[in-house]
């Protein structure tokens, strides 16, 4: 358990990062507050006299304005001449009504159009977005105006370059006409015509030519990537990268200090020690993890808004509304998680289930829920909570078994290979051969292979005794009796015979050629290592029995048969 002193530390720093960051010093906010009442905290009595008196007399000058226009406006005779007055008499008395607002502002400290504003007025939200974007578009705009003045005047020449020619060809038809007109009214006004175009000429490629230098000029100005990055980075640094440092470092600071809040809370508290957490516990440790994301994220938000950076702050708003449109989408997904996390889903804290082929035991749901295996060598893994989804649990009792072999355990394979198990992981097992080799399966793959464990219990060997029909009449008496007796007998010789459990002889099968009598040699798990040879000797014992009492071992017999003895309805 880490020592409570990091925990004190790591509160001591997020109260003063939050002290940091809420700092108008630190963030620059004295230098962007630009609202009317907040300078007026900051001016003297004397500041303010001076201000409304040049108000005053800007009101009483703009006043003399209007009224001058007024008496143009009642002179004017034309309606075109009465519209323009009118449109100058609005853009006057605008100006009249901010010059009055400012004085009531700075008088006393109270914005009129804010102070009357109805709560129920109704929001036009396209306007409310726009102007919380708008410097984030400004901010676009600027960083494109080079690219985009170079772009404009390009297609400003192209128009000049496909239009050069044209009046060019003009010209040229009209002199060609004008040769071979031969009327004076005619050539009179081609005459003018030709005039008219050839000036057309001269301006299209005077403005042709200014459009070049302009190029010229835009493209000595533009800088290097290099030139262009290091200008950026130098500008983001010094104010809306520090901005962004300070509001991340806030975001990171109030997620780490409380979860680990949250850590030593799970580590100390008596409630989450118990072997299945109540409901209620659950349910504020999910209200918790809420309340540590919200928390972070509006540290985060708190830090754009006091640093007055409005364009960090629609970006982040941005980004926000984008994960939640891209959430509407997870939210069954979302929500799954969170029954899992109230111990409500299909997967419960401390039953068993099957992941990946092996059963494991749920230890802990949390956002990263911890499996056991105790049959396993570092058998715990960590499994983020969508894993989960999907899956099963269920209760079990305590004698099943969690892997069917153990470390040391002789096994044999559904593919007849047998070895010992040396280790076994959550990821590999592997065994040792009796050559002393060593192979490797996927964890899943050897529970494919159906591992017969040789070791746990007992384990038998069998081997086939064929001897001649003649023996029929003693073969379930004397032969069975005889060939037991030689086989206890003969095991107990071998240094594995005091593991032996059973032999049983008995008849199997009437053969074609031979009387089939099964050997069985029954085995406790401690002579697993010997299997093989346990039944080589087995095979060895059988025959040694044969030799001992006479009896006869036949060769399957071959009879052959003519060939018309094979015919059946006329066909061979």
């Amino acid at each position: 358990m880490q020592k409570p002193g990091i925990y004190v530390f790591l509160v001591r720093l997020f109260v003063f990062l939050m002290i940091v960051v809420c700092s108008p010093a630190i963030l620059g906010q004295a230098e962007n507050q630009d609202s009317l009442p907040a300078e007026q905290d900051s001016l003297s009595d004397q500041d303010k006299i001076e201000a409304l008196k040049s108000i005053i007399e800007s009101i009483a000058a703009l006043q003399k304005e209007i009224r001058q226009e007024e008496l143009v406006f009642q002179q004017a005779k034309s309606d075109e001449a009465k519209a323009n007055i009118t449109e100058t008499l609005q853009g006057l008395t605008t100006r009249l009504e901010a010059l009055k607002t400012d004085f009531t502002i700075i008088a006393s400290g109270i914005d009129p159009e804010a102070f009357f504003e109805k709560a129920t007025k109704e929001l036009d939200w396209r306007k409310e977005l726009q102007e919380i974007f708008l410097p984030i578009l400004i901010e676009l705009k600027a960083a494109t105006a080079h690219p985009r003045d170079i772009e404009k005047l390009r297609s400003e020449l192209y128009y000049y370059d496909k239009r050069i020619p044209e009046i060019q060809a003009a010209l040229e038809n009209l002199k060609l006409l004008k040769e071979t007109s031969g009327e004076a009214g005619v050539d009179k006004e081609l005459t003018e015509l030709i005039s008219f175009w050839e000036q057309q000429e001269k301006e299209f490629s005077s403005e042709k030519s200014a459009i070049q230098l302009q190029i010229q000029e835009k493209e000595k100005e533009r800088k290097t990537f290099a030139e262009t990055a290091q200008d950026i980075m130098r500008v983001f640094f010094r104010s809306r990268g520090r901005n962004l440092f300070f509001a991340l470092l806030a975001f990171a600071a109030a997620f780490l200090v409380l979860r680990s809040l949250h850590r030593l809370m799970y580590r100390l508290s008596p409630f989450h020690q118990t072997k299945r957490r109540q409901f209620i516990i659950r349910l504020i440790d999910v209200l918790y993890y809420l309340f540590t994301l919200i928390t972070a994220i509006s540290a985060l938000m708190v830090v754009l808004y006091l640093s007055s950076d409005w364009v960090l702050l629609g970006l982040a708003i941005l980004f926000l509304a984008g994960l939640a449109w891209a959430g509407k989408y997870a939210l069954p997904t979302f929500l799954e998680q969170a029954k899992l996390l109230l111990d409500l889903g299909p997967v419960r804290e401390g039953e068993r289930l099957i992941y990946k082929d092996v059963p494991w035991q749920v230890e802990a749901l949390n956002i990263y829920t911890d499996l056991y295996n105790p049959a396993l060598k570092g058998g715990t893994i960590r499994l983020p909570l969508k894993d989960l989804i999907g899956l099963r649990s269920r209760p079990f009792a305590e004698e099943e078994p969690w892997f069917p072999t153990r470390e040391g355990d002789w096994i044999v394979l559904s593919d007849e290979f047998y070895g010992k198990v040396v280790i076994q992981t959550p990821e590999t097992v592997v065994i040792e051969t009796i050559r002393g080799s060593y192979k490797s399966y996927p964890t899943a793959d050897f529970l494919h292979q159906h591992p017969r464990n040789l070791s746990i219990n007992v384990f038998a060997v069998n081997a086939i005794l064929g001897i001649d029909y003649k023996y029929r009449n003693i073969v379930n008496t004397e032969v069975i009796t005889k060939v037991k007796a030689f086989m206890e007998e003969e095991f107990k010789k071998e240094f594995y015979g005091e593991h032996l459990v059973q032999v049983i002889v008995e008849l199997k099968n009437l053969g074609e050629s031979s009387l089939d009598i099964i050997t069985i040699a029954k085995f406790s798990g401690e002579a697993a290592s010997e299997y093989t040879e346990i039944g080589w000797k087995l095979q060895q014992i059988a025959l040694d029995a044969a030799n001992k009492y006479g009896w006869d071992i036949p060769f399957p017999q071959v009879t052959l048969h003519p060939a018309g003895e094979w015919q059946i309805n006329g066909r061979s």
